[in-house]
């Protein structure tokens, strides 16, 4: 292992065939300091090359033990175990990430990351503050494209998936519950104004996330989106009516969304080799900052 920095890749396995995407960058586990390109591999030659000096595949869809047996590196899965244990749901347990990156694109005013996958994720960043454990604020703000059919039959869920849960341990700054009341009424309204699937579609995900940008105490100057494996349709301009934000894709800063994933293992498991936090109170729920997972 070569001392720090050292080069960091994650692994997510494709959807349409056996092999899977990976992608990597250089940190020292608090910064990142160059960011990689990303490809596809099958994997007996995710590290053929001794590119990487860590690999990061929290995945269960993955075989670790080929994986190990072939990378002839450090791997790193399980990330969320201590998380758990601490109360933490793991449901975005690499928050940090989004955190590093704001400081890699020198953000100097808040800044939201939300990432539409299978739940919409919120990763909330105000890198003014000094701790950069104070500057993240994580969580999932509703259900993302795993209720959307291919055929674009979509009709949401209303209620909790469009409102977090009153009890939810991420939010100790609750609104009043007027306000929730209001919230859940907007949502209804602005759905009921929505004609198409898609329409309907990115009406929600506004929504939910105009409702979730409540819980921080900053707004954001700035809002980046990515939308991952399905086209971004309009959902730029819909958030941008929505929040009085402008409204970027993750695409623009040169980071394909498909591999936004990669990039976050990456980071988590560097963090995790240096035995760093990866999740705490304002991401998973967990009770303090805690870090985890197995270093094979």
């Amino acid at each position: 292992m070569r001392k720090f920095p050292f080069t960091a890749a994650g692994i997510v396995p494709s959807r349409t065939n056996n092999r899977v995407r990976i992608a990597g960058l250089v940190t020292d586990g608090v910064e990142i300091l160059e960011i990689l390109p990303g490809y596809a591999a099958e994997p007996s030659q995710i590290n053929a090359q001794g590119l990487f000096d860590v690999l990061g595949l929290d995945d269960l869809h993955l075989d670790t033990d080929q994986i190990r047996g072939t990378a002839e590196c450090k791997v790193i899965t399980s990330f969320a175990e201590n998380d758990q244990e601490f109360g933490g749901n793991a449901s975005v347990i690499n928050a940090l990430f989004y955190a590093a990156m704001a400081r890699y694109w020198q953000a100097d005013a808040p800044l939201a990351f939300v990432s539409i996958g299978p739940t919409v994720e919120v990763y909330h960043v105000d890198v003014t503050q000094t701790e950069p454990q104070d500057q993240i604020v994580a969580f999932e703000a509703g259900t993302g494209w795993r209720s959307w059919p291919q055929d674009q039959a979509f009709l949401p869920t209303l209620g909790m998936d469009a409102a977090p849960p009153v009890e939810d341990p991420y939010f100790s700054r609750l609104p009043p519950k007027r306000v929730q009341k209001a919230e859940d009424a907007r949502l209804q309204d602005v759905l009921a104004q929505s004609e198409t699937p898609s329409q309907v579609f990115e009406a929600y995900i506004a929504a939910a996330i105009h409702h979730a940008m409540q819980f921080v105490q900053r707004k954001p100057q700035q809002v980046v989106i990515s939308f991952q494996e399905y086209p971004m349709l309009n959902i730029l301009g819909a958030l941008e009516a929505a929040l009085s934000v402008p409204c970027i894709s993750l695409h623009d800063l040169g980071l394909l969304p498909e591999y936004e994933t990669c990039y976050a293992r990456a980071f988590t498991a560097a963090r995790i080799l240096r035995h760093l936090p990866t999740s705490g109170p304002t991401t998973t729920g967990a009770k303090t900052w805690v870090g985890g997972g197995h270093i094979l």
